[in-house]
């Protein structure tokens, strides 16, 4: 049976991919593994490839590679990938120097003299593999707070809570960003200095503004104090557009005047938004 419909290269009805299918033949030939009732075989697809050549459209002039703490390192030099990577000729990749949930990137634990250990040996593997496919990453400090800083009971309200000690957060913010900048002299430009969608948090009520706000000024100053040439923004919010998120960045925006905290980019996104339109 013919489906209504078909997705090419997209995460779902409201996201279609620049494609389109013509002569789609299905055939028995070949069985997907899932789901247990196949319900499709084998598209056959020409592909015109006129356009070829052109330069990239905006939209596609960033990325994020998605890993875990399970698969740090989605790909290596010598993989098939990272030649396509090259080719998609991204100019920035977005990394998160840290994060425990599906992305990944420094390892923050605590040893048993108590003190705050830090690996970055898959974080300097990612940094590397996408400066060799010629992006430029720009980085998200931290995507929540540390499990071994907060003394929040677990669950998704800990990612939001402050520190039990906020100077570990300045330390950790400081080594990682001196790491980077100082050590390795990488010059790394931007800095997401906002933990990753705290406004869900703040409307389910685990949390509020002015812990994140807090946090955002702290790590900010630091960078700035690190690299004074570095740019940084916030809120990374994502909310409804239009609606509660319009007052979330005011929100943002009103904290870094009252502190004298310009931000230098704001980073904010949508769900169910895909067209860049849908943002201006």
């Amino acid at each position: 049976k013919v489906p209504e419909w078909t997705l090419v290269g997209s995460r779902g009805q409201a996201e279609p991919a620049d494609a389109v299918l013509d002569n789609v033949v299905l055939s028995p030939t070949f069985t997907l593994p899932f789901p247990k009732e196949p319900v499709a075989r084998r598209i056959e697809a020409k592909i015109d490839t006129r356009g070829e050549g052109k330069p990239m459209p905006r939209t596609f002039s960033f990325v994020t590679p998605w890993n875990s703490s399970t698969n740090p390192i989605p790909f290596d030099q010598k993989h098939p990938y990272f030649r396509r990577f090259q080719e998609a000729g991204f100019d920035l990749v977005r990394l998160v120097a840290f994060s425990e949930t599906w992305l990944w990137g420094t390892s923050v634990t605590r040893g048993e003299d108590g003190k705050i250990k830090l690996d970055f040996s898959d974080f300097d593997t990612l940094l590397d593999l996408y400066r060799a496919g010629g992006a430029e990453p720009y980085i998200r400090l931290a995507y929540h707070t540390p499990r071994v800083m907060t003394s929040a009971a677990s669950g998704k309200g800990h990612n939001y809570s402050a520190p039990t000690n906020p100077d570990e957060w300045d330390e950790l913010m400081r080594r990682i960003v001196t790491h980077c900048n100082v050590d390795r002299q990488l010059g790394i430009r931007y800095w997401v200095t906002m933990l990753n969608e705290a406004d869900i948090s703040i409307r389910r009520g685990q949390t509020t503004w002015a812990p994140i706000l807090d946090l955002y000024e702290r790590t900010t100053r630091i960078v700035k104090a690190i690299d004074p040439t570095a740019k940084v923004g916030g809120p990374a919010t994502c909310g409804p557009l239009p609606g509660s998120q319009e007052e979330d960045i005011r929100t943002f925006l009103r904290f870094c005047k009252k502190r004298n905290l310009p931000p230098d980019f704001l980073c904010f996104h949508a769900y169910r938004r895909p067209q860049p339109r849908d943002f201006e």
